[in-house]
């Protein structure tokens, strides 16, 4: 165990600090913070700070989705929410907010191009058990806030949903291989046929006027599909 210095302790209070000014969250059991941020050689402990943290990261959003928007269906949530909680969108979130500025440079540097927002998921699970479940909610909002009301232009259609976009996050994120297979039909007028394969096996078809809505159409109905389980 390292020896208790004042200059510990003062390192110590100044990432406490850092923390709270990015989270809202004031740490107490700072060796999670540290294990998260990516300055401990215990990898083990950071993949499941990540594990957890990416679950309750889903629940925050679904939990607003669910209380700001109360007539949209299941499956128009779930799209939503794969997009607030996508690995861009997070990779993304972690500059905007600073956050790579606490990482420990090495640890960002090797952990590829996700490190960000892997971390980000990281530091929630830290807060989660260090805090609870308010803390939580306060930091997610601090965060995502934006993303959230952004929703509403999606309800609008004032943005276009990219839904081959989230199914080929999807497949990264859960190591399926996902191929669109498109067709060009002529029979009484020209039209595209795409078949969506997910590990070489059909799942869904979309049709239509150009290949682009097609893919588009085969790719909406699979996450429909998916979330109706």
């Amino acid at each position: 165990m390292p020896r208790l210095s004042l200059r510990n302790l003062k390192n110590n209070l100044e990432l406490r600090v850092k923390i709270w000014k990015i989270t809202g969250v004031f740490p107490i059991r700072i060796v999670l913070y540290e294990h998260a941020l990516g300055y401990s050689r215990r990898r083990k402990e950071f993949e499941r700070l990540e594990f957890l943290g990416d679950r309750m990261l889903d629940a925050v959003v679904s939990y607003e989705l669910f209380r700001r928007y109360r007539r949209a269906s299941e499956g128009m949530m779930s799209i939503w929410k794969a997009w607030i909680c996508s690995r861009n969108s997070l990779n993304r979130l972690a500059y905007e907010v600073g956050l790579v500025n606490l990482m420990n440079r090495e640890w960002l540097e090797q952990g590829g191009v996700n490190a960000p927002g892997d971390t980000l998921e990281a530091l929630l699970g830290a807060i989660y058990i260090d805090r609870g479940w308010g803390a939580l909610r306060r930091a997610t909002l601090k965060w995502l806030g934006g993303y959230l009301a952004l929703v509403g232009a999606f309800r609008k259609r004032d943005v276009p949903l990219n839904y081959k976009g989230k199914v080929m996050e999807w497949a990264q994120k859960n190591g399926k291989r996902v191929v669109f297979k498109t067709e060009e039909q002529s029979d009484y007028e020209k039209r595209f046929v795409c078949t969506l394969l997910v590990d070489e096996k059909p799942v869904t078809v979309g049709a239509g006027r150009k290949k682009k809505q097609a893919e588009e159409e085969a790719a909406k109905a699979w996450l429909e599909k998916l979330t109706r389980g």
